[in-house]
């Protein structure tokens, strides 16, 4: 059902420096709670790896949050997961 599918919904953050993450902060900050989680992945030595965490709690990850997060300098990529 849709709450079910809602409940595992996130996003995966792409960057590949710690300069966007006050701003990717105050964007979900501001796109509110919901029923999404949020990791983000650290790309390193060129992008040829990654590490990933996931942030605690649970986030709006709908269209306007995806496009705002995405619209942060320094962000490399949102998707889907």
């Amino acid at each position: 059902d849709k709450l079910t599918a809602r409940a595992n919904e996130g996003l995966r953050i792409f960057i590949d420096a710690p300069r966007p993450l006050d701003s990717i902060r105050q964007r979900l900050g501001e796109a509110g709670t919901g029923g999404g989680y949020v990791n983000l992945v650290m790309l390193i030595d060129g992008g040829s790896r990654e590490v990933e965490m996931r942030l605690p709690g649970q986030y709006d990850v709908g269209p306007r949050a995806r496009g705002a997060v995405k619209a942060v300098a320094g962000v490399v990529d949102v998707q889907e997961c």
